[in-house]
């Protein structure tokens, strides 16, 4: 009998963790979260101090050790059986099929020119869906 898995739906707005606005514009929930929230923390104290926060809400030094190395109560999570992990047991890539895809090279685009690379993506995923 295949085994069943138990499965955890989990909604939340895109962006929940991150930092809620920045600059005046809300990225939590917005297309902003999608892209790079702090595109200047390279350059802005601002925006250093806000990824440094986000960061730290994860708690690193709660999950770490100073070596890097997950703590204890992390890896006592782990079953010391192969069969009982998931990623070992092979039900977890039984049905594995590589996907087919088409040849690209017919799809490059001629450096210089100003056709737009994301037609030919377009054009090579509907290749794909179509083999």
């Amino acid at each position: 009998m295949k085994p069943r898995w138990p499965v955890i739906i989990l909604r939340t707005p895109k962006g929940l963790s991150g930092p809620k606005s920045v600059h005046g514009q809300v990225i939590e929930g917005s297309f902003r979260s999608h892209q790079v929230p702090l595109p200047l923390a390279k350059t802005s104290e601002e925006e250093l101090n806000l990824l440094s926060e986000w960061l730290k809400s994860y708690e690193p030094k709660e999950l770490f050790n100073s070596d890097g190395s997950p703590v204890d109560d992390i890896i006592k999570l782990i079953p010391e059986r192969n069969d009982k992990k998931l990623g070992q047991r092979r039900e977890a890539s039984l049905a594995y099929t590589p996907l087919r895809v088409p040849e690209w090279r017919s799809l490059e685009v001629e450096r210089g020119t100003q056709e737009s690379c994301m037609q030919r993506v377009g054009q090579f995923l509907r290749d794909v869906i179509v083999e």
